[in-house]
C-alpha cells in the first residue's frame, strides 16, 4: 500500500504511470506535475489516472493531486 505517490520526472510523468501496476499496488494519493505546454501528455496522464479510478480534487502550482475514488 501506498499512502501517497509523488511523481515529478519533467515532463515524464505519463510515462512513468504508464509503468505503474496499480492492481498490484493500492495508491490512495498522486501527485503529479502538469506541463501545460505538452497537452497530448497531459491529457493522457489525465485520462490514466481517471481509467485508475482516480479523481482529481485541485492544483498547487504546477502540480495535480488525485485522490483514489476508495479512499473517499
Amino acid at each position: 500500500k501506498i499512502g501517497i505517490l509523488k511523481v515529478d520526472t519533467e515532463s515524464w510523468d505519463y510515462n512513468v504511470l504508464l509503468g505503474m501496476d496499480f492492481g498490484k499496488y493500492e495508491v490512495d494519493v498522486v501527485v503529479t506535475e502538469e506541463y501545460y505546454w505538452d497537452i497530448e501528455s497531459t491529457l493522457s496522464k489525465h485520462q490514466l489516472l481517471e481509467a485508475e479510478d482516480f479523481v482529481c480534487v485541485g492544483f498547487l502550482g504546477y502540480n495535480s493531486v488525485w485522490i483514489n475514488r476508495r479512499v473517499g
